[in-house]
């Protein structure tokens, strides 16, 4: 019998913490070596360097959502007690994780030579640098497959410290060795192998932890064909998911480029990649809930007491967050690019930046209607709003340009929230006044205005914007401490704090 944990408050902070340091970190190192990795490899070698993320996302989705299914049994499991389960089902997973790691691997090694002669337009010189570097990447696959799915496992058992542990370490040294390749004379098939190394360690590290956590993994392996059959139908769901959302990723900015002009491309993109980026946020919280989610999808009650309580958090924490960011926006674009690009951009940002928000409250959504056990449903709603998007843009970028196309992106996102919110209202049988008792609306509401009378003071002096800025965020942080959180919210930020401070200390 593993030792029983609790779904709560301090701990889904502590972890939300640990995944915004497991992210942010790396990049502090992607920083200081990306620039002198660039001068040192070139920029072809430097672009053949970046395929290898690529592959690995491609790949990734060849997993068939295996990933994703096993954090859910897991969790699932765990929830109900029933931890006998728990040996079948990451063993069936695992195996069959590795049987597509291979099968995938073995595409990639005999496509290296017509993917770098043929596909990509790599310089002639270059051409069996490449040819080797997919070789040796094609040989690692399976190995990141398992380890991914490994890391699902301590997911699934909320020790996001031990995930973050193998992460930033992992990461770092996926931007360190570059370097320290170029300072050695090794060649680019030399850094890949660098590169890919750690992700060994990665994989053991893994396993170790895995092993410590669940003593009954090391009975002898056994493959479970019902399990398995389990496992693809909810992970099917998953994976058809992972195709589609790419196009939501991408194909604003492809019409675009077919509707307007590639400048327009450009400076849509430099709005887009900020606002993309700022997703580190609300993506450390949101990992945390899955498998929360999917471990008390027996217990009703507190299920919908932490839907709701997550949907407010994300009001309180990154709301103000997006209010200054789309008050301020002229004054930080402009120090940032100079007041003749700033102009192009910011009006875009805007409404981009608003439409991250409503992305962000849509997942916590999707995830709940995930842990429950139903990931066909957010396939079907993103299958059903892929043609509404590509209306709106069509629409839209054809009377707007780029603004026009952060506006269609705006109304999809703020669409595709409701859907999915309506939907996790039904499959949690919420009901209205638990739900007005939440303050969900009500901060949701003022955060709304807030924002609607920022609109008429985009061309107000910096000191207004300022004065507003402190008067609204003290109304509005002033309602949600006074009436929007209760004793049990207010003891959670309290915990969740003193954690983090432990687990400082502690490192």
């Amino acid at each position: 019998m593993y030792k029983k944990f609790n779904i709560n408050g301090p701990l889904l902070v502590k972890n939300t913490g640990l995944n915004f340091i497991g992210q942010v970190a790396p990049l502090f190192i992607a920083l200081l070596t990306v620039p002198f990795v660039i001068r040192g490899l070139g920029t072809e070698r430097y672009g053949i360097l970046s395929l290898a993320g690529v592959f690995f996302g491609i790949f990734y989705i060849m997993d068939l959502g295996l990933t994703k299914a096993t954090v859910q049994f897991v969790s699932s499991a765990l929830g109900e007690q029933k931890e006998e389960r728990i040996p079948f089902i990451v063993w069936t997973s695992l195996l069959s994780q590795l049987f597509l790691g291979i099968l995938s691997g073995v595409v990639l090694y005999f496509s290296a030579p017509w993917l770098s002669e043929k596909i990509l337009k790599v310089p002639p010189e270059l051409v069996r640098e490449a040819r080797l570097s997919f070789v040796i990447i094609s040989f690692f696959i399976p190995a990141i497959m398992a380890s991914i799915m490994l890391r699902g496992i301590l997911e699934a058992r909320q020790r996001f410290d031990l995930v973050n542990a193998v992460r930033i370490p992992q990461q770092g040294l996926t931007y360190i060795m570059p370097l320290l390749g170029i300072l050695l004379g090794v060649d680019l098939p030399g850094i890949i192998l660098m590169i890919l190394l750690p992700r060994i360690g990665g994989l053991i590290a893994h396993f170790y932890f895995c092993l410590s956590l669940f003593p009954s993994l090391k009975r002898v392996p056994k493959w479970d064909r019902i399990i398995f059959r389990s496992l693809i139908s909810f992970g099917g769901w998953i994976a058809l998911g992972n195709i589609i959302i790419p196009f939501f990723i991408y194909l604003d900015r492809f019409m675009i480029g077919s509707l307007s002009s590639m400048t327009s491309v450009g400076y849509y993109s430099v709005a887009f990649d900020v606002v993309f980026r700022l997703q580190v946020f609300p993506t450390s919280f949101v990992l945390t809930l899955f498998p929360a989610f999917s471990s008390l999808k027996n217990d009703p009650q507190r299920l919908r007491s932490l839907y709701l309580k997550s949907l407010k958090f994300l009001l309180l924490v990154f709301g103000p967050v997006i209010f200054l960011l789309f008050l301020f926006a002229g004054e930080l674009f402009t120090i940032w690019l100079g007041a003749d690009l700033a102009v192009h951009v910011v009006p875009a940002f805007r409404f981009l930046v608003l439409s991250f928000f409503f992305s962000a409250l849509g997942q916590i959504s999707a995830h709940l209607i995930n842990g429950i056990g139903r990931p066909d449903i957010p396939t079907k709603v993103f299958a059903v709003l892929l043609p509404v998007f590509a209306a709106l843009l069509w629409i839209f970028i054809s009377r707007g340009d780029i603004v026009g196309a952060a506006l269609a992106r705006l109304i999809f996102e703020a669409l595709k929230f409701l859907l999915l919110f309506c939907l996790a209202w039904r499959q949690v049988r919420m009901q209205a006044n638990y739900f007005w008792r939440s303050h969900v609306l009500q901060n949701f509401f003022i955060l709304g205005s807030v924002i609607t009378i920022s609109f008429f003071l985009f061309q107000a002096a910096f000191v207004v914007h300022l004065g507003v800025a402190c008067c609204t965020m003290g109304l509005f942080l002033g309602y949600a401490w006074f009436f929007s959180l209760d004793r049990e919210d207010k003891k959670i930020f309290f915990d969740a704090a003193n954690s983090l401070l432990k687990f400082r200390r502690k490192s």
